[in-house]
C-alpha cells in the first residue's frame, strides 16, 4: 500500500511485541512483511514471522562471533555481515548456512549488498570487497575508494539499463557511484562522487528510475542528490546536492508545532522511499516514533531545503530509543520497529485504512520457513 493513504499524524497502537536476547541493530524485510530478519549486537540472526496480531520467533542462527552490521537478501539467500570480518549466506527455507565469505584483512564488515551475480561488502577500514556469491571466491578488493568505514552499499536499478550501478557511502563523508558493467576495476568503474562533508550514516535511492539519492549523516543532516545526472556526462546537473537540511531535528519539531501528543525528535531512525513518498522517521528518548513525509523544494537548487509533514506516530511500544525499522510497502500493512530495549514491535495499520489502498488481488508468495 502507499503510505500516502494514511491520515496525517495518525497514531498507531502496537499489535505485538517480541523480546530478543540483545538489541536488534538492523531489521530486514522478507516477502512484504510476511517475515522479518533481525541482526543483533550479540551476532545472532533471528527469523521472525509477522502475523495479523503477533510476532512469532521462527529460528535463531548463531554462526557469527560479533555484532551484525548488515543484512541483504537475494531470492532465498540471506547474507549477514558482521564485525567478525565475515559474510555468511543462509538458506531461508531451511535456516542453514550455505557458504561463508572471508577476506585477507582483519577489519570487521559494516555493510553488505547482494544480487545474483555479485556479493559486495564494505569494511571498517574502507575496503570494498567483491565475491562470486555461488563459489565464495573473492573476485576483487577496492582499497582507494574510501579511506574510512563503509556505511552502506546498494545496487540501484535505473532507467539507464546499459549500466551496472553500485553506490557506496562512508564515514569519510563521500558517496561514490560506480558502473561495474565492464568489470571490477576500481579506476575504470568510477563515475561520480558527492562529498557531503559529514560522515554518511545511511543513504538510498528514490524517485522515477531511482535516479535521486537521499543521505543522512552521523550528525543528522539530510542531503538530496541527483546521482544519475552526476554519473552521466551527457545530462546536466548533479554537480552537488539540490537540497540540504543541516538542522533536521529542529525542522521536524517545527513541523509538529500546534499538534498535541507528537513524539519529540531525539534522534533520526532512517528514511524510506514508498511508491508516492519519501519518508523520514525520528525517535523520542522514550522510544516513540514519529514519521514525516519529505517534499523536495519547489525550485531545487544549492541551499534550498526540503519540507516535512507529520504522518504516522508509533507510540507506547518501546522504553528506549528506536534504532531501526521496517516500513509498509508493496502489500505490507505493518510497521516493525526495534530499539535499545531489545524489543521488536509490530504495528498494524487499521484494516479500514489499508482496504482503501490495497488492490483486489494479492499475488505475493510466502516463503516456507522451518521452525527451530
Amino acid at each position: 500500500m502507499d503510505i500516502d493513504m494514511l491520515n496525517p499524524a495518525m497514531d498507531l497502537a502496537k499489535s505485538a511485541a517480541l523480546h530478543l536476547p540483545g538489541a536488534a541493530s538492523i531489521l530486514h524485510l522478507i516477502d512484504d512483511n510476511v517475515c522479518i530478519v533481525a541482526g543483533t549486537s550479540k551476532g545472532e540472526v533471528h527469523v521472525i514471522e509477522g502475523r495479523e496480531s503477533e510476532l512469532v520467533h521462527v529460528h535463531v542462527m548463531k554462526e557469527h562471533t560479533a555484532a551484525i552490521r548488515g543484512l541483504a537478501i537475494d531470492g532465498n539467500e540471506l547474507y549477514s555481515a558482521s564485525e567478525d570480518g565475515s559474510v555468511i549466506a543462509w538458506d531461508l527455507r531451511s535456516c542453514t548456512v550455505t557458504r561463508s565469505y572471508t577476506h585477507h584483512g582483519k577489519a570487521g564488515l559494516s555493510a553488505v549488498c547482494a544480487k545474483e551475480t555479485l556479493l559486495a561488502a564494505g569494511a571498517d577500514d574502507g575496503t570494498l570487497l567483491f565475491w562470486d556469491p555461488r563459489s565464495a571466491n573473492l573476485r576483487a578488493s577496492f582499497h582507494d575508494t574510501h579511506p574510512e568505514a563503509v556505511t552502506q552499499i546498494c545496487f540501484p536499478e535505473s532507467s539507464n539499463g546499459a549500466a551496472d550501478w553500485m553506490i557506496s557511502s562512508s564515514a569519510d563523508g563521500f558517496i561514490n557511484v560506480m558502473d561495474l558493467k565492464d568489470g571490477l576495476d576500481e579506476d575504470d568503474a568510477f563515475r561520480a562522487a558527492l562529498n557531503s562533508t559529514p560522515s554518511v550514516a545511511q543513504c538510498g535511492t528514490y524517485g522515477p528510475g531511482q535516479a535521486k539519492l537521499w543521505a543522512l549523516s552521523q550528525i543528522e543532516t539530510l542531503h538530496l542528490w541527483d546521482w544519475c545526472a552526476a554519473a552521466d556526462e551527457q545530462v546536466p546537473g548533479g554537480e552537488g546536492t539540490f537540497a540540504d537540511d543541516l538542522e533536521v531535528r529542529t525542522s521536524l519539531a517545527a513541523a509538529q508545532l500546534g499538534r498535541k501528543g507528537q513524539p519529540e525528535p531525539h534522534a533520526l531512525v532512517g528514511m524510506h522511499a514508498s511508491e508516492g513518498s519519501l519518508m523520514l522517521a525520528s525517535t523520542s528518548a522514550e522510544g516513540d516514533v514519529a514519521t514525516f513525509r519529505v517534499t523536495e523544494p519547489e525550485a531545487p537548487a544549492p541551499g534550498s531545503s526540503p519540507a516535512y509533514a507529520p504522518a504516522v506516530n508509533l507510540k507506547g511500544g518501546h522504553k528506549d530509543v528506536v534504532r531501526t525499522m521496517v516500513w509498509p510497502g508493496g502489500w505490507a500493512q505493518r510497521y516493525v520497529t526495534a530499539g535499545d530495549d531489545g524489543v521488536i514491535v509490530l504495528w498494524q495499520i487499521p484494516s479500514s485504512v489499508a482496504a482503501e489502498a490495497e488492490p483486489e488481488s494479492n499475488p505475493r508468495s510466502k516463503k516456507r520457513l522451518r521452525r527451530g
